[in-house]
């Protein structure tokens, strides 16, 4: 397994540069490339459904203001990724950003995104679920130290087939680390779900430095999850997200947004 194409969504905000480092960090670490997309909408439409049409037509120095905006956040997003060097490059397209993003994203092996859009902030708060759920992309939320990416990391293991999928999906990253851990919080009542079978399959994919931690005690399992990756000193936790169904991931909040809100805590690799 190799990843030889890494996106990375844009939103012409500062929080585009730690996204754009993870993203160049990522690219070095694995020897490919990453490609920052920035999606912006037609100024002119844009306008007029922020406005809801009260002005009709709009007058042509606001729609050359808002387009001179535009261009001036892409001459800014195109500095930060020179700074990277040849490993990072950008692409711009006008359109609508969510659906621009899903099919930019849907033939590329891992995307990079910021903490701040997948918890739902900035111009790109939408785009985070449907890349996960829609494009079923695996996902990168990039958060503290990109050189950790390198050092141990922690997979939550359910034995669900969203669990599964971001191990698949991590390959390439895991076996770049120094030590693996498969934390175990609850009880696994699935067939074949067996930890040790996780091992095993990591170990054929070229993740030999991989234990089993079974998590004792009660209480919330993303929390307890969580701690015990701090514990290891993990750069990067793996997950399945949103393994329940979306109406109760609001009413009980759900590991998924659970993991995205705790602060200080490692890189997320997620898939659906």
């Amino acid at each position: 397994m190799a990843v030889s194409e890494l996106l990375a969504p844009l939103c012409g905000a500062e929080e585009d540069g730690p996204t754009l480092a993870w993203a160049a960090a990522a690219a070095r670490a694995l020897d490919t490339t990453a490609t920052g997309f920035r999606a912006t909408p037609d100024p002119a439409e844009a306008l007029i459904w922020a406005t809801d049409g009260a002005f009709g037509a709009l007058p042509g120095a606001v729609l050359e203001s808002a387009r001179a905006g535009t261009q001036e956040a892409w001459v800014r997003t195109q500095a930060r990724a020179a700074a990277h060097g040849p490993v990072l490059s950008v692409e711009h397209a006008e359109g609508s950003p969510e659906d621009l993003i899903l099919r930019r994203a849907a033939l590329c092996d891992l995307v990079v995104m910021s903490c701040a859009c997948a918890r739902g902030k900035g111009l790109l708060s939408g785009v985070f679920e449907a890349l996960l759920i829609q494009a079923r992309a695996p996902l990168l939320v990039a958060r503290g130290d990109p050189a950790r990416l390198t050092g141990p990391a922690a997979i939550a293991w359910d034995g669900s087939f969203e669990a599964a999928r971001a191990v698949r999906a991590a390959i390439p990253v895991l076996a770049l680390s120094g030590r693996v851990v498969v934390l175990q919080a609850q009880p696994l009542d699935r067939p074949y779900a067996e930890p040790e079978r996780l091992v095993a399959y990591l170990a054929r994919h070229g993740v030999a430095d991989a234990q089993v931690q079974v998590l004792t005690g009660n209480g919330d399992v993303a929390r307890r999850l969580l701690e015990a990756a701090g514990e290891i000193g993990a750069g990067l936790f793996v997950a399945g997200a949103y393994g329940h169904s979306r109406a109760q991931e609001f009413v009980f909040g759900g590991a998924t947004r659970a993991f995205l809100a705790a602060s200080g805590s490692p890189a997320l690799l997620l898939r659906h």
